[in-house]
């Protein structure tokens, strides 16, 4: 499996501006927090599954969280 380097700032920029913490992201992404903090530090490049349920718990575009 392959793993996607994200967009660590408008990642954090985009959930704050929803108004949603990282709990209630992992919660709707069917994740962990720990991940969500993760990939919001930069520390991990998450995969593309889990991108997906990100951008759908966000309601945006995949493009968005993503380099390319």
């Amino acid at each position: 499996l392959h793993s996607f380097p994200t967009r660590r700032a408008s990642d954090l920029e985009i959930r704050e501006s929803k108004g949603m913490s990282q709990e209630k992201l992992a919660l709707d992404a069917g994740s962990y927090q720990s991940t969500v903090i993760r990939i919001e530090q930069g520390k991990t490049n998450p995969k593309l599954s889990t991108l997906i349920a990100i951008a759908n718990a966000l309601k945006i575009e995949l493009t968005e969280l993503t380099n390319f």
